[in-house]
């Protein structure tokens, strides 16, 4: 018996990537348990997943109530361990990884593997007493570990770079599942869903409206631009804790009517299929997968050269290291652009959109790129680390 150990269901990457890899596994005829930390459903649930919440709560608990309860998480984790006889267990995001290590240290036998889900410096190091007291728990319960997996090597590098850990280490990209994508990208729009103007064109994005991932410069990036371009709007998808943050920025630039906040979708894909440019204006990743999606569905994209992964996904063979600062960088796959420079990032969508055979060739050769992740590769390699 294996599990998956996850904080919850709500809707992000991290949660898309665990399930993909657990319904995977499943259909190869492995059982598996999927464990939440909490009961908080925006995915559904892979059919033939076992689900065990390791508490009631609903995810939106304070930072400190958070903390304090790890260990009494883990001591429940341990006691499922036993009952189930479960050999491996791998965990997804900082959370669920502290109490599958500490499950392992009040001796429940089993193999802990952590995925580790993003930049550990771009995301901790200007956090704060929150950010200090996760790389405290990273320093300490990390080496604790069975083997620790990371998304990209940036975000390897960065980990190394930051503890330089003695645990075995590995590298597997995010699982994308091409034939879902191209399934779901001609559903049809409700009348309660965004209705697209055929004489319009789109720029897209999908993120959790979090403050890492810099929306607000790419509201003021589309506002330097609107004018020149009267016929394209904006397209936000997801929410979070900025989205009202945000909307007092949209009227700020009286850009109402030109902005949109469609908020969480089932089907992202529809969407991307029938938007014109993709914009990621983070200033931190792991491995996007909205970045991956956009080019499935022949989107040309625009990301900043955060760390890490959208290096890796659009200039593979440039140095990992590389970070642009000062200027825009068209790669084989996509356009690169500085971290929070909405002046460069504007200049970059205003290149694409008036160029329409830039924009076909990036559409073209972005889907042959992102196919190299399809989730059969994928999870071929997490079979290979968690089924011995």
């Amino acid at each position: 018996m294996y599990a998956i150990l996850i904080n919850s269901l709500a809707d992000g990457g991290a949660e898309k990537v665990a399930l993909t890899v657990l319904e995977g596994l499943i259909k190869r005829g492995h059982s598996f348990k999927l464990i939440c930390l909490e009961k908080n459903h925006f995915y559904d649930i892979p059919e033939g997943a076992d689900v065990i919440y390791l508490s009631d709560a609903d995810g939106n608990e304070n930072g400190m109530k958070k903390l304090l309860n790890l260990p009494v998480l883990a001591i429940i984790l341990k006691g499922i361990i036993r009952k189930y006889h479960i050999q491996v267990v791998q965990s997804h995001l900082f959370r669920a990884n502290y109490v599958n290590i500490l499950a392992g240290i009040l001796g429940a036998g089993h193999e802990s593997q952590v995925v580790s889900t993003g930049s550990i410096t771009a995301k901790y190091s200007k956090s704060g007493i929150s950010g200090k007291i996760n790389l405290a728990l990273i320093r300490l319960l990390y080496p604790k570990a069975d083997l620790i997996l990371t998304k990209s090597k940036g975000m390897l590098l960065d980990m190394e770079n930051r503890f330089n850990f003695y645990v075995p280490k590995k590298v597997i990209y995010n699982p994308i599942k091409l034939s879902l994508i191209k399934s779901k990208q001609n559903e049809p729009f409700t009348k309660q869903e965004y209705a697209f103007d055929p004489d319009r064109r789109y720029i897209i994005t999908i993120a959790r409206m979090h403050s890492q991932k810099c929306l607000d410069i790419l509201v003021q990036s589309f506002a330097s631009i609107s004018e020149k371009f009267a016929s394209t709007d904006l397209i936000f998808l997801g929410d979070g804790e900025e989205r009202s943050n945000l909307q007092q920025e949209v009227k700020k630039f009286k850009l109402e009517n030109r902005i949109f906040f469609v908020g969480r979708v089932q089907n992202p894909y529809k969407y991307l299929v029938r938007s014109h440019l993709f914009v990621l204006p983070s200033a931190t990743e792991g491995f996007p997968n909205s970045l991956v999606e956009a080019m499935i569905c022949n989107v040309p994209v625009i990301s900043t050269d955060c760390m890490s992964g959208p290096r890796e996904i659009l200039a593979p063979e440039s140095d990992i290291k590389k970070q642009i600062k000062k200027s825009i960088e068209f790669t084989p796959y996509g356009v690169l652009v500085p971290v929070k420079n909405y002046l460069l990032l504007a200049k970059a969508m205003e290149t694409m959109l008036n160029d329409p055979q830039m924009s076909k060739s990036y559409s073209e050769k972005g889907y042959n790129r992102a196919c190299m992740f399809s989730a059969d590769k994928i999870i071929d390699e997490y079979e290979r680390v968690i089924i011995k």
